[in-house]
């Protein structure tokens, strides 16, 4: 059975890059970690993201979290024989 759960990947609570990710996990394994669309829940209005404009120019964030390189790479550390050892 597949199951994704949201997750802070991050490498201690206050780390800057330690926002929600989708993980998803088949019979216990990590299959993949993925960004966080926020608009699959939710909408636009009800997140209510910032928005600048300038020069004619919008600027807003995006609804979605960005990985660092390190939290994709996750899945690789859980599983490699001189990683984390969970069984």
């Amino acid at each position: 059975m597949t199951a994704t759960f949201i997750k802070s990947l991050g490498l201690n609570a206050f780390s800057i890059s330690s926002g929600p990710h989708a993980v998803d996990v088949h019979n216990g394994r990590i299959i993949r970690i993925r960004p966080l669309h926020l608009d699959s829940q939710y909408t636009p209005e009800q997140i209510a993201p910032w928005k600048v404009e300038r020069n004619g120019k919008t600027f807003q964030p995006l609804l979605k979290s960005l990985p660092a390189p390190f939290q994709l790479a996750y899945k690789n550390r859980v599983y490699s024989p001189t990683g984390l050892n969970i069984p």
